[in-house]
């Protein structure tokens, strides 16, 4: 497309060629163009979204997912807590993921607490990385979450538990499956993280009425 300028501080004007011919007064033929005419809010989130969903998967790979195949030998419950993987794992999630500040800790029923544990492998390869007491049975403590939606809502603790819940009740549903996150997909992602990656697309997009030039950034 080549671009003509924005209109009304809302869309995006620009040229398409199209595959019929035109015949002029001439009687010459000309390739024949489409005006169209791009939301620039809905053009800009969507390419935010999939950059966010890049970098997101992008995130997740390297140690987590050699030590995610690792762990399939292993038996993460043992001791007071458990938590998936072990501390190796805790430290390679947080080489790709942000560390809750404080390591979150959620009350939650004796129903959360159970499908948690059960989905602490998934959960961990979509970045969600949980520490269930065994002491404290209500009790879900958040190691790590995605750094992609951790950094944005960084002050919203409330919204990040909301995740964690969400994430956690999916699974509990049986709409999602419980195997381990394919390799650079997002194919299985809970809706919960979805949802926040278009939240944070949406929010941090172009919004109506702001004036744009061709060398916007």
């Amino acid at each position: 497309m080549v671009v003509l300028g924005q209109v009304d501080e809302k869309f995006i004007a620009g040229l398409v060629p199209t595959s019929t011919a035109t015949v002029g007064s001439q009687g010459l033929e000309h390739n024949a163009q489409l005006l169209v005419l791009v939301d620039q809010h809905a053009a800009h989130e969507r390419v935010l979204l999939e950059w966010l969903q890049n970098q997101y998967i992008a995130d997740l790979q390297g140690p987590i997912s050699d030590l995610l195949h690792d762990s399939d030998r292993d038996d993460t419950s043992s001791g007071d807590d458990s938590s998936f993987g072990g501390q190796d794992m805790q430290d390679a999630v947080q080489l790709c993921t942000s560390e809750s500040k404080g390591c979150m800790q959620i009350m939650a029923s004796l129903q959360e607490v159970k499908i948690a544990t059960e989905h602490q492998s998934v959960l961990a390869s979509w970045g969600i990385l949980l520490s269930v007491h065994k002491s404290s049975a209500n009790v879900i403590t958040v190691i790590a979450l995605p750094r992609v939606i951790a950094t944005y809502f960084d002050h919203r603790q409330s919204v990040l538990e909301q995740l964690v819940r969400d994430c956690i009740h999916e699974y509990g549903s049986g709409h999602l499956s419980s195997s381990v996150r394919p390799h650079y997909s997002m194919a299985g992602c809970p809706d919960a993280i979805q949802d926040a990656l278009r939240h944070i697309a949406c929010k941090r997009a172009i919004k109506f009425n702001d004036a744009l030039s061709h060398t916007y950034q």
